[in-house]
């Protein structure tokens, strides 16, 4: 009898490269959890660092993050990861690192 070996997968954001080396990540694309579910500000801060752990192996030079306003929540957990605003509108904030 073999050993069978489990292997879990490591959720990571997909985001979308952009022409100078970067990630652009639209919390609308990603399908983020809704901030109201119990655990999702954890999950989404553990997503978060594993993506940009990712990101620096590969040697991505920046990431944008696109948060609506409904899910205000996460930007205390990006700006905490070193996301700085760019911009705001009405609808979303973007930050950046």
């Amino acid at each position: 009898m073999g050993s069978t070996a489990t292997t879990t997968t490591t959720p990571t954001l997909r985001g979308n490269a952009d022409r100078y080396g970067g990630v652009i990540v639209d919390d609308d694309a990603e399908g983020f959890p809704d901030e109201t579910r119990v655990g999702a500000v954890e999950e989404f801060e553990e997503t978060l660092a594993r993506s940009l752990d990712a990101w620096r192996a590969e040697g991505v030079r920046g990431v944008w993050l696109k948060l609506r306003t409904a899910r205000a929540a996460y930007v205390p957990v990006a700006t905490t990861a070193g996301f700085e605003f760019h911009h705001a509108e009405r609808e979303y904030v973007m930050l950046t690192k």
